[in-house]
């Protein structure tokens, strides 16, 4: 069951024919305080389309006919509502990619209770409920991905395809921002970074690149930023990373000063046999040993992955290749051992230069 009732108020919507699911998720809510309406067919679209739900649980298939258009019209209608999708065949979903994109959450029959609950209680979480987030991006099709990622976790976007409404956006307070870094005829938002951090230093920006690396030429724009992710990015790791980013803010990092032996770093996933940088993290603080690399990261790494690093060390950029060997939690985030890889590492003999104590081992 869920803990303190948590449906006591909200309203579920449940399309189902088989009378054995609707029975098991009838009792569910019943048991945990919600509302339900049920239908075993659309014969009433129109009506349901008239109501507005918090959660609606859906079979993708109805006896003769399907959900899935439905599905695009729900959401269209009331973006808010969290759609959960029962099917014992839910690939058909990647068939129509955009009644895809409006779903939150897959079930497959058949499912258990505790399936069922942990569906519903994950539609109830909203870590951006009431917050702001502004997304700027040219691309329409990002535009709306980024757009339905947002309210998906309960914030509120505010959406542009430039920044002809700079001063407009600038005079609002956003607890995050979403911004691609090139936009159309060679604008980029560099610039407008730095304007946005000085109005509203609180705001956690994200940036969106296909080529993240250009920004290395910015290290003061570099240091205002939470996260730079490489295009195309999936769904799934902007929304993780949005939800570390409001769960344990990075206030607290970057007030911690830069010590002696530390010094300022971007990391990334390094994905070894495509041999290219897959989610961004900046800044970090560093630790550079003869052992190899030591720095905590919000972000979650396993043992054997490979990350990459740019270091920024006078005005120049060294880039290291390592493999994670250690990781150990700590209170809000959690440390790493990294074993540098030479023959990977086009920066390594400049890294020699500054840390001597780091050698290439022969054996």
């Amino acid at each position: 069951m869920l803990t303190g009732r948590k449906l006591d108020d909200k309203k579920i919507l449940l399309i189902e024919d088989s009378r054995a699911s609707s029975n098991i998720i009838e009792t569910l809510v019943e048991e945990n305080g919600g509302t339900l309406e049920v239908y075993n067919d659309l014969s009433n679209q129109d009506l349901i389309l008239a109501e507005i739900f918090d959660i609606a649980i859906l079979d993708i298939f109805l006896k003769n006919e399907s959900t899935l258009e439905f599905i695009k019209l729900l959401k269209k209608r009331s973006p808010t509502t969290r759609i959960i999708v029962v099917s014992s065949s839910t690939s058909v979903l990647a068939e129509d990619p955009e009644a895809a994109a409006s779903v939150d959450y897959l079930v497959e029959k058949p499912f258990t209770s505790d399936k069922m609950l942990s569906a519903i209680d994950a539609s109830l979480y909203l870590p951006l409920k009431n917050k702001n987030v502004l997304i700027v991006d040219d691309a329409k099709v990002s535009l709306r991905a980024l757009g339905r990622i947002v309210a998906k976790l309960g914030g509120i976007a505010d959406s542009y395809a430039d920044l002809s409404a700079e001063n407009e956006i600038l005079k609002n307070k956003y607890s995050l921002a979403i911004l691609d870094l090139m936009l159309k005829d060679g604008v980029t938002t560099i610039d407008f970074i730095q304007k946005l951090k000085n109005a509203h230093p609180e705001t956690f920006i994200f940036v969106l690149s296909a080529m993240p690396s250009a920004m290395h030429a910015y290290p003061e724009i570099l240091s205002n930023v939470a996260f730079i992710f490489q295009k195309p990015i999936s769904d799934q790791v902007l929304e993780r990373n949005l939800i570390k980013t409001i769960e344990r803010p990075y206030a607290d990092r970057r007030k911690n000063p830069r010590k002696p032996g530390m010094a300022q770093v971007w990391v990334a996933e390094y994905n070894l046999e495509e041999k290219k940088a897959e989610l961004f993290e900046s800044p970090a603080l560093l630790d550079l040993s003869n052992h190899g690399i030591s720095y905590q990261s919000f972000l979650t790494y396993e043992e054997g992955e490979y990350i990459i690093c740019w270091i920024n060390y006078e005005g120049a950029i060294v880039e290291i290749i390592a493999k994670i060997i250690w990781s150990k939690p700590a209170e809000k985030m959690t440390q790493y051992g990294a074993e540098i890889i030479p023959k990977l590492s086009s920066g390594f003999s400049k890294l020699q230069e500054f840390v001597t104590r780091i050698t290439i081992d022969e054996n």
